[in-house]
């Protein structure tokens, strides 16, 4: 028994290992990752010959989203000297978005191409791995939560719940609870988000307040028995 469970440790811990590498292999491809709706404020340093672009440099800026529509068309930057910046607020659609930058500095010319990314949360997208994982995870969990709840179900149809019980049921949502929670903050899927928000509002009614009821009815059951018993 020992060994199969070390060796379930194991595959889990390898699982995870390859999520995570799948994960933050995308991530250096792109210069940065941003949240759904949230205004950006685009910044692009200007070279001219190894030291900083004058103040009368221009830069121009245009932006296509990931279906290779043109939200920005070579509009002007604003010029900081150091740095030219410019206020983008166009991120109501998630995906890769490709942006141009063209600056001119006397008789100087020059241009770079880079790519953010825009996501639900801010954070990086699964791979399609990391989806099927956390979907297998997912399924695993609402059997529990059904199996348990079927459980706690059992014992407030014969009045006998007890604390062992209510613990358990409290185990098993804090586990959930905690796993959700993972996933809101690290995974960038608009989907598991809602599905984790949904579990832990599912979880905390069927295995935190029914259990909770459960047990003070099956007390005040209890006591009621003691009572007539202490009377015969």
């Amino acid at each position: 028994m020992k060994d199969k469970q070390i060796w379930i440790c194991i595959i889990w811990v390898v699982l995870l290992i390859c999520f995570t590498t799948n994960v933050s292999a995308t991530i250096d491809e792109i210069r940065f990752i941003a949240q759904q709706n949230v205004n950006l404020n685009l910044t692009e340093p200007c070279f001219n010959n190894g030291t900083y672009c004058s103040a009368t440099a221009k830069c121009n800026l245009t932006i296509l989203d990931n279906n290779h529509n043109i939200l920005i068309n070579n509009q002007l930057m604003k010029n900081l000297v150091y740095i030219h910046t410019y206020d983008f607020n166009l991120t109501n659609t998630t995906g890769i978005y490709e942006s141009t930058v063209m600056c001119s500095d006397t008789t100087q010319n020059g241009f770079d191409t880079f790519y953010f990314k825009i996501t639900y949360n801010g954070k990086e997208e699964p791979s399609d791995f990391t989806k099927i994982f956390f979907i297998i995870l997912f399924i695993a969990l609402i059997g529990t939560l059904i199996y348990t709840f079927i459980l706690g179900f059992v014992h407030l149809s014969r009045w006998d719940t007890d604390l062992m019980d209510v613990a358990k049921s409290m185990g098993i949502y804090f586990v959930i609870l905690s796993i959700s929670y993972f996933n809101m903050e690290y995974m960038g899927s608009y989907l598991i988000n809602t599905f984790s928000s949904w579990l832990i509002d599912i979880g905390a009614f069927t295995h935190i307040l029914i259990p909770i009821i459960s047990f003070i009815m099956s007390y005040i059951k209890r006591r009621m028995e003691f009572k007539e018993e202490d009377e015969l």
